[in-house]
């Protein structure tokens, strides 16, 4: 365990893992087409957390993929979208899934620029596009866009909490990231909203620390705690890691820890470029971080598990996402934070966008990112007992 409470694990196969391998063997060609998922990856992405004797006690979680979108289940078709359409948020509120993404035209020039767009699902699969009349895009109102960042000040970054507990008018909470006055930094700014459509602004900064990525905002008991990118030792030049902030408040955000970064098994292009954190449970928290290899070009989600949302372990040094070749995901892939409770207990639906692009290909060649949205289902094993979570929907 390093300095910063995150270790990493060689993978150990177990009973479980072996079983899914035989599942894999015979079922790796077998596609749902009502839902355009692949069942049962191999064994290699089953992996067992912690040390050999962590990894034999029965609480010990063991974490497989069970099915993964093998078609897009949304594209960026619109002219909003004709640069870019990423960093997903899906969760299920009465029945309806509801889905938050970012969208940005060929104008785009940095992370100030771009659109909050709105789509829904009834099944999680199929999804629409609704027109909203909102804002006015192009001489028209008939469109999905929730926030312009012309008229708000930046829409990147974005993370939506359902707070049940809050007064009717603030039941959804976002937080987003805009240039700080010297430009120099991007500061964390937060909005309400009763319906998660219509926000209202809060003028003053929660965040005055930089944090330029898709950040991850948590009710935990009496306190807030969102998950941020960090640059160390340098801002712009130094590597980027994960840390945490919390905030009893929500209005006053101090400086953050590191909470996840790489360590000595990793390679030293390896930055984990976002926290992509999800509270499955009381007694499980799961971060799903895109790995950017800066030499390659890529970016791939790793894994790491927390028992209480401040130490981290990590799943093996190897991405549990992995990349597909001549698929939709082949170049780059970032899971959205927050998990939707899947068909069973003990599973989740995780959403993700990905690209046939990678971080730095130069824009001209990109002309568009080709980005669409994927899911997995994630299954956690943890021997008889199981968890004691309620994996129903809200």
């Amino acid at each position: 365990m390093n300095s910063m409470n995150a270790t990493t694990t060689p993978f150990r196969p177990t009973t479980f893992c072996d079983c899914m391998l035989v599942s894999w063997m015979l079922c790796r060609c077998v596609l749902l087409p009502s839902a355009c998922v692949v069942l049962a990856l191999p064994a290699a992405h089953r992996t067992a957390l912690g040390s050999d004797k962590a990894a034999s006690e029965p609480t010990t979680p063991v974490f497989g993929i069970a099915e993964r979108s093998g078609q897009p289940l949304l594209k960026a078709d619109q002219p909003w979208e004709s640069f870019f359409m990423g960093w997903v948020q899906v969760m299920r509120v009465d029945g309806k899934w509801r889905l938050w993404y970012l969208s940005a035209t060929q104008t785009y020039k940095d992370d100030s620029d771009g659109y909050l767009c709105y789509a829904e699902s009834d099944d999680g699969v199929t999804w629409v596009k609704p027109d909203l009349g909102l804002v006015v895009f192009d001489g028209s109102r008939k469109n999905n866009i929730l926030l312009d960042s012309k008229d708000v000040g930046g829409v990147q970054g974005h993370m939506i909490v359902h707070d049940i507990d809050a007064p009717p008018a603030e039941r959804y909470k976002l937080t987003i990231i805009k240039p700080s006055p010297n430009k120099e930094h991007f500061w964390i700014y937060a909005m309400v909203s009763a319906d998660g459509l219509r926000f209202t602004a809060i003028p003053e900064p929660i965040f005055r620390f930089n944090s330029d990525t898709q950040n991850t905002l948590v009710r935990e008991k009496d306190r807030w705690r969102m998950y941020v990118r960090m640059w160390d030792p340098h801002l712009w030049s130094g590597e980027r890691v994960v840390g945490l902030t919390e905030s009893k408040d929500f209005t006053n955000f101090p400086a953050p820890r590191i909470v996840l970064r790489r360590d000595a098994s990793d390679p030293k292009e390896l930055q984990f470029y976002n926290p992509a954190l999800s509270k499955l449970n009381d007694r499980l928290w799961v971060m799903l971080p895109s790995a950017f290899m800066t030499q390659q070009n890529t970016v791939v989600p790793h894994l790491a598990w927390s028992r209480d949302g401040e130490h981290f372990t990590r799943v093996g040094s190897e991405p549990f996402l992995p990349l597909r070749a001549g698929a939709f995901d082949s170049q780059s892939i970032y899971v959205g934070p927050g998990a939707v409770p899947g068909p069973r207990p003990d599973t989740w639906w995780f959403y993700y966008t990905a690209s046939v692009y990678g971080h730095d290909n130069p824009t001209k060649e990109k002309r568009s990112y080709q980005q669409a949205m994927g899911r997995f289902l994630l299954e956690v094993n943890v021997g008889e007992k199981g968890f004691t979570g309620d994996p129903s929907e809200d």
